[in-house]
């Protein structure tokens, strides 16, 4: 929190969380939870700094395909209000197979699946909530935020570097096209440094602007050398004026 350091760190502080408000976000991909954990550490420093407490954060739901990260996630403080296991769940059972077949037979490029799954039959909204024990369906939070599948992005010696034509390509589509449908009003999406952010650009820009950059870990308190992607994509609904699909 230096950012807010100084005189003007209270005030800084009030104006962006009011204690009247609430505000929503979900994950996909986050391992143990890092996003929820960053929330849950950020709402206890307010309360610590601010005279009445702080915006109200919840998450309303979580995609992890890791049982041990899953079980994190619920006995975390905050666990999300819903929690799914398979992205692919939220393929239509109609269509599921098939697709898989034809990309493990490389019939498939990334802009057919796009195509295939970007119709409005293919994707459902709802999908196995395991703390609900029974379907249930995705909300959209204000915010959402998900670490794609980065191994075929990778750089690293012996990595195939395979892009969107790699093993997680059928995920990676389908967080696309839920995002598509759901339409949160802010998205994070975090990669390696090889992921091309004109990808989510080319499938997302007719809604969302984008704004990449590259982050240094070292950089920023933690203690590896690793470059990470950060892409900030911001729903047009809530700009006057997007001057550049990309910065």
């Amino acid at each position: 929190m230096g950012c807010l350091g100084g005189a003007s760190a209270e005030h800084k502080l009030a104006s962006m969380w009011a204690p009247d408000r609430k505000c929503t976000f979900s994950t996909s991909f986050s391992g143990i939870g890092a996003p929820e954990q960053a929330v849950h550490h950020l709402q206890c420093y307010l309360r610590s700094k601010l005279p009445s407490s702080p915006t109200s954060v919840k998450c309303i739901g979580a995609v992890e395909w890791n049982s041990f990260s899953r079980a994190e996630l619920i006995a975390g403080p905050h666990p999300p209000s819903h929690l799914w296991v398979n992205i692919i769940e939220f393929v239509s059972p109609a269509i599921r197979a098939g697709v898989q077949a034809k990309l493990d037979a490389g019939q498939f490029t990334f802009k057919q699946l796009w195509h295939q799954l970007s119709q409005p039959s293919a994707i459902r909204t709802s999908a196995h909530c395991v703390l609900c024990a029974g379907d249930c369906h995705v909300s959209a939070a204000q915010l959402h935020i998900a670490g794609t599948p980065c191994v075929d992005f990778s750089t690293q010696p012996g990595a195939k570097r395979l892009g969107t034509m790699g093993g997680a390509c059928l995920p990676f589509v389908v967080w696309l096209a839920l995002r598509a449908r759901v339409q949160e009003s802010i998205l994070v999406h975090e990669n390696v440094r090889g992921f091309n952010p004109q990808t989510l650009v080319a499938v997302l820009g007719a809604w969302y602007v984008c704004m990449s950059v590259l982050l240094e870990l070292n950089c920023h308190g933690f203690p590896v050398r690793r470059t990470r992607r950060l892409t900030l994509l911001v729903h047009r609904r809530l700009l006057r004026t997007a001057i550049a699909p990309i910065i």
